[in-house]
């Protein structure tokens, strides 16, 4: 019950960013964030289960490493 109290208290006082704030986050992290190096599951087979290496084309796990 502690934990969940703890969450409802976080929910309760949290804010959206403003736009300017959204904004100013995207520009701070765009040099990490450009390359994709950081977002592995989006541009490797690694990731990929059974359904999305078939379907991109991928071979089986295992069969060639990622």
């Amino acid at each position: 019950m502690g934990v969940l109290e703890q969450n409802v208290g976080i929910v309760r006082k949290f804010t959206p960013m403003s736009a300017t704030e959204r904004e100013a986050l995207r520009r701070r992290v765009a040099p990490q964030a450009g390359d994709w190096r950081l977002e592995l599951y989006k541009i490797t087979a690694k990731f990929e289960g059974p359904a999305g290496r078939e379907q991109h084309g991928f071979p089986e796990q295992g069969r060639v490493p990622d």
